[in-house]
């Protein structure tokens, strides 16, 4: 099972993301700066909980070491330092929860690739994709949970999808990605709490 892709990828013309440089389209990086900066606000309270983005997550894979760039990761129980890439065998653990912002020349990458990795290899217990320019997933929120070693699609309540890894829902909002705080029944970014 992989992700489901609204596109088809056989003629990209210009790709809008670059694997080797991590380059991506401003709507995707509008959205990774905001989850990141609300997920840290969110957590800032909490030590032990370390939230990164667009930096490498090294791991070991065969006896040799491999990377994989999350566009936005979250890892519990470990120290929220400065780090200059999270290193699995070191922190003793994978992270808890990976967001990618598939576009329509790197969604396969996303929900093939990543896909297979974060499930099988890393083991993520849960993976979100979100699609801002909506040309590439379908739905263009998508989240999984693994169950039994396999991720099982998360089903969307009331326009949302529930994050048990975070303690929050998700809800695609046009372009933006939005995260609710079911326990204070806000949406958080932007500085503070709106009612939701």
């Amino acid at each position: 099972m992989f992700a489901r892709i609204k596109t088809d990828w056989t003629s990209p013309g210009y790709p809008d993301w670059d694997r080797r440089a991590n380059a991506m389209p401003d709507q995707h990086r509008v959205v990774l700066a905001a989850a990141i900066q609300t997920l840290q606000d969110y957590f800032a309270g909490e030590p032990m909980v370390y939230v990164s983005g667009n930096t490498p997550v090294y791991f070991r894979t065969d006896g040799r070491r491999s990377q994989v760039i999350p566009d936005v990761y979250v890892v519990r129980n470990v120290s929220s330092r400065m780090r200059r890439g999270y290193r699995i065998r070191e922190e003793g653990k994978p992270p808890d929860w990976v967001l990618e912002l598939p576009s329509a020349s790197s969604v396969h990458e996303d929900a093939e690739r990543k896909f297979a990795l974060y499930e099988g290899v890393l083991v993520v217990p849960e993976y979100f994709l979100f699609d801002p320019a909506g040309d590439s997933l379908d739905p263009r929120l998508q989240g999984y949970c693994l169950r039994q070693g396999r991720y099982q699609r998360i089903v969307e309540s009331k326009g949302r999808l529930l994050s048990r890894a975070l303690g929050l829902q998700l809800e695609a909002d046009g372009a933006a990605l939005r995260f609710y705080d079911p326990a204070t029944k806000c949406t958080l970014g932007g500085g503070g709490c709106t009612d939701g």
